[in-house]
C-alpha cells in the first residue's frame, strides 16, 4: 500500500479508481473488475456522474467494511492463537 493512500483516503468523502481498489485490498485494477463483474464486492458501488465507465464507494461504506474484516480477522486469529 502506498504511503500516501492513508493521507488521500482520510481527505476524500468519496473513494475511486486507485484509491478505492487499493483500499479494499485488490493489488490490480483487474482483480478488482474480475470481483465486481463476479458480485463479490460487498460494499455498495455507484457509477461515477456523466461517465460512461467507473464507480465509487462511500468513505464510510469502506471503512466499515474494513472495520468489520479487521474485527473478524482478529476474532479468528485469537482463536488459532488460543490452540
Amino acid at each position: 500500500m502506498s504511503h500516501r493512500l492513508p493521507k488521500l483516503i482520510a481527505k476524500a468523502a468519496i473513494l475511486r479508481g486507485e484509491t478505492l481498489w487499493r483500499a479494499l485490498g485488490f493489488k490490480n485494477e483487474k482483480a478488482f473488475q474480475r470481483a465486481r463483474a463476479r458480485g463479490k464486492i460487498r460494499i455498495p458501488l455507484y457509477p461515477v456522474p456523466y461517465q460512461s465507465r467507473g464507480v465509487y464507494a462511500l468513505k464510510t461504506d469502506v471503512d466499515a467494511f474494513l472495520k468489520a474484516t479487521r474485527t473478524v480477522a482478529d476474532v479468528a486469529a485469537e482463536g488459532s492463537a488460543m490452540s
